[in-house]
């Protein structure tokens, strides 16, 4: 899993410090257009920084965004952000559409996850 997080001078910035470090990091992310889309993915893992990559941040980005700009192009490019990863070792993923209880994906390893290729 990849993300793009802002430094900002002085506030804290947990998961670029844990990825600093090697340490291991909780994520989630969710999925929240209710009633036929609703999913949740949460994942534990060790992080790492990674070296700038503006085609994968663009990758990120593009999922969100209804047009790439000269905007998100420099945002995408600058030092001011920094990229970095996680390998989901344990986790669980579910999704509820129409709302409704489903059962429940989870994994112990990473061999086991839904990311394993």
């Amino acid at each position: 899993m990849w993300f793009h997080t802002p430094v900002s001078d002085g506030l804290p910035s947990p998961f670029l410090a844990a990825a600093r470090d090697n340490r291991e990091v909780a994520v989630m992310v969710a999925t929240f257009d209710p009633p036929d889309d609703v999913r949740q993915v949460r994942m534990t893992g060790p992080a790492r920084l990674e070296v700038k990559d503006v085609t994968r941040i663009r990758r990120i980005y593009e999922r969100y965004i209804p047009a790439w700009s000269t905007d998100w192009a420099d945002h995408a490019a600058s030092p001011d952000a920094r990229l970095w990863s996680m390998s989901p070792d344990r986790g669980m993923a579910v999704a509820y559409p129409g709302l409704e209880n489903r059962p429940v994906f989870r994994w112990s390893s990473a061999a086991d996850g839904p990311f394993n290729s």
